[in-house]
C-alpha cells in the first residue's frame, strides 16, 4: 500500500517552507502536489515519480504514513571514559635517552671508526681508499646497528 500526500498549505506548511525538490524531475513539490514520502531516507516524490520507479527506493517500497515533522531532539552525552587524573604519558611510552645502550653502541662504534682511520692513514699502512672504505664500513655497521636498537623500542 501506498501513504500519498496531498499537500495542504495550512496543514503542511513546514514541509512546504522546505521547497522540496523530486529527486527524479527535479521539480518543486507545491501546494496541492501529491507526494509520497520514503520511509527510509525520507525523500518526497511526486506521485508519477514513485509510479516511475516501481514503486521501490532504497532497496525497499515502504513510505511513511505521515509527513516528516519537526521535532527537537536532545541527546545527554556522558563522557565514556574519564580520564584518570594519574594520567602520565610517559608510563605508555618511552623516549630513548643518551643513556640507552644502543646509543652507547653506535658511538663506541664510530669511535672505533675514527680511531681505525686516524692510526692507519697517519701510519700510511692504508691507502686514502681503503681507509675510507673502513671508515664508510664501521659508520654503517654502526647506522644498522642504531635502527634495529631503535626497532626495538
Amino acid at each position: 500500500m501506498i501513504n500519498k500526500h496531498t499537500l495542504d498549505k495550512q496543514r503542511h506548511q513546514f514541509f512546504l517552507e522546505q521547497n522540496r525538490q523530486d529527486p527524479i524531475t527535479g521539480d518543486i513539490i507545491e501546494e496541492n502536489d501529491t507526494v509520497v514520502i520514503c520511509a527510509v531516507c525520507k525523500s518526497a516524490f511526486l506521485e508519477e515519480s514513485w509510479q516511475y520507479i516501481d514503486k521501490k527506493h532504497c532497496h525497499q517500497k515502504k513510505t511513511l504514513k505521515n509527513l516528516p515533522t519537526t521535532k527537537t531532539l536532545s541527546l545527554k552525552v556522558k563522557r565514556a571514559l574519564p580520564i584518570p587524573e594519574t594520567y602520565k604519558p610517559s608510563q605508555y611510552h618511552s623516549e630513548p635517552s643518551e643513556d640507552s645502550s644502543s646509543y652507547k653502541i653506535v658511538m663506541g662504534i664510530v669511535l672505533f671508526a675514527l680511531i681505525l682511520y686516524s692510526i692507519t692513514f697517519i701510519e700510511g699502512t692504508l691507502s686514502f681508499g681503503k681507509a675510507f672504505l673502513i671508515v664508510g664500513g664501521a659508520f654503517f655497521v654502526g647506522i644498522l646497528v642504531l635502527v634495529i636498537c631503535i626497532s626495538r623500542i
